[in-house]
C-alpha cells in the first residue's frame, strides 16, 4: 500500500517547509535590521555634521 508512504512523504515535506519558513523569517528579520542600519548610516552621511572626517 503506497498510501502510507505518501503520507510519510507529506509529513516530511511539511516539516521541511516549516523549517525553511523559520529560516526565511530569520533572514527577513536580519535583512530588515541591515536595511534600517544602512538607512541610518545613509542619513548620517547625507547630513552635514562636524563628527564626520574632513578630507
Amino acid at each position: 500500500n503506497s498510501g502510507a508512504t505518501e503520507l510519510e512523504e507529506v509529513d516530511q515535506l511539511r516539516v521541511k517547509l516549516s523549517e525553511k519558513q523559520r529560516l526565511l523569517e530569520r533572514e527577513i528579520a536580519s535583512n530588515r535590521q541591515l536595511s534600517e542600519r544602512l538607512a541610518q548610516l545613509g542619513m548620517l552621511a547625507a547630513s552635514p555634521s562636524d563628527s564626520g572626517t574632513s578630507v
